[in-house]
């Protein structure tokens, strides 16, 4: 159990959302400027695009007004660049949201505006990261980065899967998992392990619980997808659930040392 105050937990919570919303638009932008070119393949993905615009910008306003409130580790000036670069995010969502809707939009424009909401919710993600958190870990940024990148992608799939027309093809998408998986445990062991290791297991078990969470979990469902692709929904949205406890599990550790 997260042994952690009321308040602490509803912050990690609220942070953990936000990070997902922001990893989320990272990858809608990313996928946005690279499939211009790709005439109906592109068509086919607008309703699934304007989906996750619509859900990001939710996740992302509801992050604004928990950083708005937060309070601020990183410096007098840490929390005004991380709103800043949030409300530019949140511009550059609305903006390619309006963009997709019109007919006969310049591909290059959209492409434009997807390479910069990519760029403003990373520039968010790490500014956020500096603006609110105690540990000082060289670390700590990185780690979240990669935390929130795991968890937008699963989320960006999870909604594929939901809505993609037929059986979408799981393998590429499963791979993609594992490797971003195994890169976010790689990171959060190194930090954990730099900042009181993992030892004893019962003084440190929501890092334990926290790691097989993070590798655990996507492992099992890589064969999950692997052995019965019919039932990727399900499995892409456990994946969801079980990255999104492991995050609220280790920023809510944090939040609750005095």
């Amino acid at each position: 159990m997260l042994s952690s105050t009321r308040p602490a937990l509803r912050a990690a919570v609220a942070a953990t959302l936000g990070n997902i919303g922001l990893g989320l638009l990272v990858w809608i932008g990313i996928s946005t400027a690279l499939l211009q070119t790709r005439g109906n393949d592109f068509m086919s993905l607008r309703p699934l695009q304007n989906s996750a615009l619509l859900l990001g910008l939710a996740l992302v306003a509801g992050f604004s007004a928990w950083l708005l409130l937060a309070r601020d580790t990183g410096g007098t000036r840490a929390r005004p660049r991380a709103l800043a670069s949030l409300g530019f995010t949140l511009l550059a969502d609305v903006a390619l949201l309006w963009l997709l809707a019109q007919k006969g939009s310049a591909p290059g424009m959209v492409a434009v505006v997807g390479a910069v909401l990519c760029i403003a919710a990373l520039a968010t993600l790490c500014l956020s990261s500096i603006a609110l958190e105690t540990a000082s870990a060289q670390l700590l940024v990185p780690a979240q980065l990669a935390l929130a990148l795991q968890g937008g992608s699963v989320l960006f799939f999870a909604l594929m899967s939901s809505r993609w027309p037929g059986q979408m093809e799981s393998s590429g998408a499963s791979s993609s998992l594992l490797m971003l998986s195994a890169i976010a445990a790689a990171l959060m062991l190194a930090l954990w392990l730099t900042g009181g290791g993992m030892l004893p297991w019962r003084a440190r078990r929501e890092r334990w619980i926290g790691l097989a969470l993070l590798l655990g979990v996507p492992l099992l469902l890589y064969a999950w997808l692997m052995l019965l692709p019919a039932h990727q929904r399900v499995a892409w949205w456990l994946a969801m659930a079980a990255v999104a406890a492991a995050q609220v599990l280790d920023r809510g550790q944090r939040l609750s040392r005095p």
